[in-house]
């Protein structure tokens, strides 16, 4: 009988159990393509009448993974998240088609999932998990209003005809550590001197997870803009003091579950900071390190005025104390030598990838085409020979020269932290490709990227149609959406790696043959015509304009200037303001760029999710490259160049913004 053949062939770990009138044959193979109408298998089995043993010619087919067990099978975690979990398992499939006897076939009806708690960071009351019961043509679930960092033993069970239990598999899963919670207590300052702080941290507890260091963050204010903490930005001083941020670290600390106290501004080094006091108006801060590096952040000011950048350092204060130059606290930020810059230097062009060091006869130059120009030098722009097994290609590339003995000591130090930065990144579709590095004799060298002639500012102004023509752009509007995309795109992308553009305007974006945009994201911005340098106040955030204080929220406010050009067709930004007094001013009363009548709500809302005055309020490039992607299902329903006949009182020309080039230069 069938049964019988079938646990042979499991016995001898044979798949199928293949049967001709009493004779039992065992196979690892079925080929489909040879299956015959269920009618031919027509031969009773002696042992039980019920079942069929094949017919004349042909034979029928058994297995006992099909027939006998419903198991779900390989149930595995697809992906995890701080509060929900995704399984999925195979689906059971009893191959009818293939086995004539369905009368022997288990059929699942529902599958029942329960998930248990067994392990967890945290000390709230806990809940037992819901049961779900779902449809046996499913076979993926998300349980969702889980804990934190959390182990669940998960449960998938087969539930077939009359509610029978016919098989169960069991996962452990466990959830992504959350943002540490509660909020640590405020420190409490204990004493102050003229130079260090000291304060008391209490004991912390961390309900999502795992605690492994504590960061101590030292933080400039100001009242009115106030930059909003970014873990991605966290570095040294001079790392913060170069880039304009205003917190840095302090120190990094083992976790001890208990109260300690600590000393801001005792130059000590703490893990890998030396801790130091920033002019006598600061902000601490207290960051959890969690297993998978999770930031919490408590501000406690201790003043109300800051003083001015410029004059800032390190362990200045207002009264006169010991240079910070002269303590030797925090030497890894010392500017660097001319010795230490080359050195580094060369351990940066070593680790890069042997295709990315260009053999100077390999580049023709264009002397005579300086596109731009610099702290580094200038940016000419040339050929890039590529030889292949059957020819020689060129390519069209920019040419950063660098004299490195030219460099002053500032430009050493940002040259390194830029080269980094452009060392972490691979080739992205919306930003320029870095071909490599070429070094020439008497320390100059030429960092190379890819070229192309057309700025996204000359394509914008040259789409614009006369007055009299249907449309007032020859342009799409699935087009500028499109773009706006993958600007979003590229600078989401550049986040993931904590760089920040800082130049981000239409004139550093770049129109390809296939109407592709590409970011610059190294070097200065280029020139436009007659070698004008542009001034790029009217895409800066406030913050940058009063403090040079750059983040990834700068970028946002940039992005939001530079889309809202892509829709205006090149207009210039606040072209009624003739300087950058003006126009702080003017942010800081609440004027944005203007919303022309052709640029509907849900679009103009995004810009305007990118400028508020407050940083931390800014919208995410993850939330825009979202809410873009969406708006391009139906981009018409955000932005419309058509005339509008039935509208004949609104001239969609006379609300198009004007392009005041001379606006954009630098004086």
């Amino acid at each position: 009988m069938p049964q019988n053949c079938v646990e042979i062939c499991d016995v001898k770990n044979f798949s199928y159990a293949l049967l001709a009138t009493e004779k039992c044959f065992c196979t690892n193979n079925i080929n489909l393509t040879m299956k015959q109408d269920e009618e031919l298998c027509n031969i009773r089995c002696l042992g039980n009448k019920l079942e069929y043993c094949g017919g004349n010619g042909v034979n029928s087919y058994y297995t006992k993974h099909w027939v006998f067990d419903p198991t779900p099978k390989r149930l595995h975690l697809i992906n995890a998240t701080e509060n929900s979990l995704i399984l999925s398992w195979d689906i059971y499939q009893p191959l009818q088609s293939i086995f004539l006897m369905p009368s022997s076939v288990m059929k699942i009806t529902n599958y029942r999932i329960k998930s248990e708690l067994t392990k967890t960071y945290s000390s709230l009351p806990l809940f037992k998990q819901p049961e779900f019961l779902i449809q046996n043509t499913q076979t993926e679930i998300e349980i969702t209003d889980l804990y934190p960092a959390t182990e669940y033993n998960v449960s998938v069970e087969s539930i077939c005809e009359g509610n029978k239990k016919c098989g169960i598999s069991y996962l452990l899963a466990s959830t992504l550590v959350g943002e540490p919670s509660p909020a640590p207590e405020q420190p409490i300052i204990l004493k102050t001197t003229d130079t260090t702080i000291t304060i008391q941290i209490e004991s912390i507890r961390n309900d999502n997870g795992p605690v492994d260091k504590i960061l101590i963050i030292v933080e400039r204010v100001d009242n009115t803009i106030s930059q909003p903490f970014d873990a991605k930005l966290l570095g040294s001083w001079q790392e913060a003091e170069d880039s304009g941020f205003p917190f840095y670290i302090a120190a990094e600390l083992n976790y001890i579950n208990g109260s300690r106290t600590f000393v801001v501004g005792d130059g000590k080094r703490y893990g890998q900071s030396v801790t130091a006091l920033t002019i006598s108006c600061t902000v601490f801060g207290i960051c959890f390190i969690s297993a998978v590096i999770t930031y919490f952040y408590l501000r406690y000011k201790t003043c109300q005025l800051r003083a001015l950048r410029g004059n800032s350092h390190e362990m200045t204060m207002h009264q006169p104390i010991i240079e910070r130059e002269n303590n030797g606290f925090i030497t890894e930020d010392e500017l660097p030598t001319v010795e230490s810059f080359k050195e580094q230097f060369n351990l940066i062009l070593e680790s890069l990838d042997s295709s990315k060091r260009v053999p100077s006869n390999n580049l023709h130059f264009n002397l005579n085409d300086i596109i731009a120009e610099g702290n580094y030098g200038e940016v000419i722009t040339g050929k890039l020979l590529t030889p292949t097994q059957s020819n020689t290609s060129s390519l069209d590339c920019q040419l950063h020269a660098l004299t490195l003995n030219d460099l002053s000591s500032t430009d050493q130090a940002q040259l390194l932290r830029e080269f980094r930065n452009l060392n972490k990144l691979r080739q992205h579709v919306n930003i320029l490709d870095f071909f490599g590095v070429s070094t020439t004799t008497n320390d100059c060298l030429y960092i190379i990227f890819e070229h192309q002639s057309m700025i996204l500012k000359r394509r914008l102004i040259e789409s614009r149609r006369s007055p009299s023509s249907l449309r007032i752009t020859t342009v799409s509007e699935q087009l500028i959406l499109q773009w706006i995309y993958e600007i979003a795109n590229a600078m989401e992308y550049l986040g993931k790696f904590k760089i920040i553009h800082k130049r981000l305007c239409s004139y550093n974006i770049y129109v390809t043959a296939e109407t592709k945009l590409k970011l610059s994201i190294f070097g200065p911005v280029p020139y436009v015509a007659n070698e004008k340098k542009i001034d790029i106040t009217r895409w800066s955030a406030p913050e940058i304009l009063r403090y040079q204080q750059y983040s990834l929220k700068s970028d946002i406010w940039s992005f939001g200037v530079v889309a809202w050009e892509c829709c205006t067709l090149g207009a210039t930004p606040y072209n009624q303001l003739h300087n950058g007094k003006q126009l702080l001013d003017a942010l800081l009363s609440g004027s944005r760029p203007a919303q022309p009548s052709f640029i509907y709500h849900d679009l103009y809302q995004m810009l305007l999710n990118c400028w508020t005055l407050e940083p931390s309020e800014r919208t995410t490039f993850e939330d825009l490259t979202y809410n873009v992607r969406q708006l391009m299902t139906s981009p018409r329903h955000a932005l419309c160049f058509d005339r509008q006949p039935e509208h004949q009182d609104i001239n969609i020309v006379d609300t198009l913004p004007f392009y005041m080039p001379l606006l954009e230069m630098e004086a």
